[in-house]
């Protein structure tokens, strides 16, 4: 399994900007890359110039490059050219001046030139100049050191004149990377003109001697070569013949085998990064229940307030109802003795005050109970509760069809003929479509004829012999057109005399308490609960469509899990691989 083709596939299938913009798919994109190192003013510079042919770095006694420094030749280019690196890794061109302040350390920066190709720097090479590794400047040699793992190869300047390798060397020498790159490293012995004969020879011998010591991973022989770059650079070509060979030997006629080097450590230098932005991802990917959780908390505390509140009102009602029917009780009785002790001639009137007592009192409770003050369902916004509120106190305009219904019960009850109710029944059945005063007065007639034939039979009598399911039948076609309490007077004038009329008042003032009160019960049902039943029910739809999404997203996130741990297995078989 080729590495660079996993990461190539995994790249174009996932979203890394930064290392898809930095792999190189092939060593041809790689340059190999040598690096000058060295003590300040150990002549890494002035050795690079010679190299090159001309003084493109500058060169001193004292601590001079500040900041790291890559030259590399160009195909086809005919004038040197200078450039600051971008944070992007873009170039900038720039001055000589701005060049040598940056060179120098004078501003921060990274540095590239690009020149026409030499035998000593054909393309597909750089040359990197770094800062002294001893240099009293803060942050110097540590720029040095972040360019070890980006060097393919060393070169390592020793001045001649220090007789030895200096501490800082040494140290430098001693370090992990180096270990590796021993091989590749090419010790050029600066200002060779200082000294020479015995004397140059006891130097070069006490330093192989030491760099043995201090590179024991060192299999072959060590690369030295003496140098005098300053007499090069004066047309002295001898001055670095010696090292041109040396360099052209160790590090031009391998570029390629360095770029195939450096691209493969290139490509599992990427893999890892890859490696780690897969699992990094993979850790960050998770499913946040907390909006769900709210929602899902948010209509659980809406149901439960409505019903709560349902509940409350219902109890509260039942309560009403007691006081309704103890009312309209008290109000009936009192009615018996005076129908009992009446005139004939006083029944009409009696009657009617009957009637008009009984719808007051019910009438009255209901605006009563509408009236009371409602407080607002918990949890819900405060529009809906103003509007329920609102909804409960405007049921006082339903008192007269409230008091309609629940008396029809009570109409039919007292209507206790037998064959002259059945009869009253149809007339008024059929009379309905007549109008209201035709059918009035027929329900009225049946009323009175029923209750002389029938004498004191009482609607209990009345239901086994199955008389009363016919009247109610005929009177339910005329209940929304007549109140059946207007004939409550008239059938108790004809039918209750003394202690009739005192046994039956109360059962039809239960009777009509009831009536009354179920409906009020299905109205507060009907306007104010169900819309929000109906709104809750929609939430609920909400809430599974949320619920659903949430299902969808879980299994997109398992599978996209699932992905990213193939792409990391595939990652990692042939990172093992290669």
């Amino acid at each position: 399994m080729n590495l660079t083709t996993v990461i190539k596939d995994l790249l174009e299938r996932h979203p890394f900007p930064s290392i898809r913009a930095q792999f190189k798919e092939t060593p041809e994109a790689i340059h190999a890359r040598v690096g000058f190192v060295g003590e300040f003013s150990s002549g890494k510079s002035t050795l690079i110039n010679a190299m090159v042919g001309r003084k493109v770095l500058p060169a001193r006694t004292d601590p001079t490059t500040g900041n790291i420094i890559t030259l590399e030749a160009v195909e086809g280019l005919a004038e040197l050219e200078r450039f600051s690196v971008q944070d992007d890794g873009g170039l900038q061109a720039i001055g000589a001046l701005a060049f040598s302040e940056i060179a120098t350390g004078g501003a921060p920066g990274v540095l590239a030139v690009h020149l026409p190709p030499t035998p000593a720097l054909p393309p597909g090479l750089q040359i990197i100049d770094t800062p002294g590794l001893n240099s009293l400047l803060a942050g110097h040699s540590d720029l040095t050191m972040t360019q070890l793992s980006l060097l393919d190869g060393l070169v390592v300047c020793l001045h001649q004149e220090h007789g030895a390798i200096p501490a800082s060397l040494l140290a430098f020498l001693d370090r992990e990377e180096i270990a590796g790159a021993a091989n590749r490293i090419l010790f050029a012995m600066t200002f060779a003109d200082l000294k020479s004969g015995e004397g140059a020879a006891r130097i070069r011998a006490k330093v192989e001697e030491e760099l043995r010591a201090a590179l024991p991973s060192l299999t072959g022989p060590i690369k030295m070569v003496s140098t005098d770059a300053p007499r090069a650079l004066e047309g002295g070509p001898e001055g670095i013949s010696a090292f041109t060979y040396a360099f052209r030997e160790a590090f031009v006629l391998q570029t390629e085998r360095l770029k195939q080097e450096r691209h493969a450590k290139h490509v599992r230098e990427t893999g890892v990064l890859l490696g780690d932005a897969l699992r990094e991802e993979l850790g960050a990917l998770g499913f946040d229940d907390a909006a769900f959780d709210v929602k899902d908390l948010e209509i659980k505390e809406k149901i439960e307030a409505v019903y709560r509140r349902k509940t409350q009102e219902h109890a509260r009602l039942e309560t009403w109802q007691i006081g309704l029917g103890n009312a309209i009780h008290e109000q009936a009785i009192t009615f018996g003795p005076r129908f009992a002790n009446a005139e004939s001639a006083d029944l009409d009137g009696l009657s009617d005050e009957l009637d008009q007592a009984l719808q007051k009192v019910a009438a009255d409770h209901v605006r009563g109970y509408a009236s009371e003050e409602v407080p607002p369902v918990p949890c819900l916004p405060p529009g809906q509760a103003a509007a329920l509120v609102d909804s409960l106190k405007a049921n006082a305009k339903y008192v007269d069809r409230g008091v309609t219904l629940a008396t029809l019960a009570a109409t039919i009850a007292i209507t206790a003929g037998a064959g002259a109710g059945a009869v009253a029944a149809e007339e008024a059945g059929a009379a309905a479509a007549a109008g209201q005063a035709t059918a009035k007065a027929v329900v009225k007639k049946g009323a009175m004829e029923a209750a002389k034939d029938g004498g004191t039979i009482v609607a209990k009598q009345v239901a086994k012999k199955g008389f009363l399911k016919l009247a109610l039948e005929g009177l339910a076609t005329v209940m929304k057109e007549v109140n059946p309490l207007e004939l409550v007077g008239d059938v108790a004038r004809c039918q209750w005399n003394g202690h009739e009329a005192a046994m039956h008042l109360p059962r039809i003032a239960g009777s009509l308490s009831r009536a009354v009160a179920a409906d009020l019960k299905v109205h507060l049902d009907r306007t104010c609960f169900l819309p929000l039943e109906q709104e809750l029910e929609a939430a609920r739809d909400g809430l599974r469509q949320a619920r659903e999404t949430r299902a969808q997203s879980l299994d997109q996130l398992s599978k996209h899990k699932e992905v990213l741990r193939q792409d990391l297995r595939t990652l990692d078989t042939a990172m093992a691989a290669n």
